[in-house]
């Protein structure tokens, strides 16, 4: 009797995300990358969004890097802007004003 031997192949997510028009996450779940052509689309789209934010007197923050470390730096520079930068800009504006 001879013992019949098989190749175990294991997909690799990653490497498959490189030759291909996905991306895959680590639980198998693709998701389509954006082509030369979506970026002037999405580019007028988050232009309107600003410019709509604007217009109410908002701040913008850009975050990038999605997740718990982009969201943690969002938080740490609207902390930062609002407890220190403001005032300390506020208390130099009126010190500092000639005339």
């Amino acid at each position: 009797m001879t013992a019949k031997t098989t190749k175990k192949t294991s997909r690799n997510p990653k490497r498959e995300a490189q030759n291909s028009t996905f991306s895959v996450s680590p639980n198998g779940e693709a998701f389509p990358l954006p082509k030369p052509e979506d970026y002037e689309k999405e580019l007028a789209r988050l232009e309107s969004l600003v410019a709509f934010q604007r217009r109410k007197k908002r701040e913008i923050v850009v975050v990038m890097g999605v997740g718990f470390v982009g969201a943690v730096m969002a938080g740490v520079v609207v902390l930062f802007n609002r407890l220190l930068w403001r005032p300390m800009y506020e208390y130099a504006r009126r010190r500092l004003t000639f005339g």
